[in-house]
């Protein structure tokens, strides 16, 4: 079931910045640490530690591919779906229901390509997105479509 609460809710904090949003600012603001290391394969993962929130991020991957890990794991946060938890499998496979993922993908393409920003300054294509708001081009491409601008 398709909910409109992700998008409403990164809209809510994105009002706040400037673009490209800095993600750096946001997890501040949040009281979300965040921390940078080679994660074997695993974009990124939010945890709680010591009643800590916490955004790990695979360091190995394109700033882009971080950009998008760490909004998509605020959106988890921002969202309470809870700490990621891990099977005890070799494969590292997320116990998270799809429906929370497709809901932290809204929420992540909402807070870095905010369709209201977009709008005002006049951003409309994906080439625009991609280097105005640090996504991937696939990533903006992806996004103009889904605004119904290409």
């Amino acid at each position: 079931m398709y909910s409109y609460y992700p998008i409403r809710r990164a809209r809510e904090i994105a009002w706040y910045y400037t673009l490209p949003i800095s993600l750096t600012e946001v997890c501040r603001d949040g009281n979300v640490e965040l921390y940078f290391s080679d994660l074997d394969g695993i974009a990124a993962c939010y945890m709680e530690r010591h009643g800590k929130q916490l955004i790990l991020v695979n360091d190995t991957a394109s700033r882009e591919r971080q950009r998008f890990s760490i909004a998509h794991e605020l959106g988890h946060y921002a969202l309470n779906h809870g700490a990621m938890m891990f099977t005890m499998t070799v494969e590292k496979i997320p116990l998270r229901p799809p429906q929370c993922e497709a809901d932290a993908n809204r929420f992540a393409a909402e807070l870095l390509m905010p369709k209201q920003k977009l709008m005002r300054y006049g951003i409309l294509t994906a080439k625009q997105i991609s280097s105005i708001c640090g996504v991937s081009l696939q990533t903006a491409t992806i996004r103009a479509r889904e605004l119904g601008w290409s």
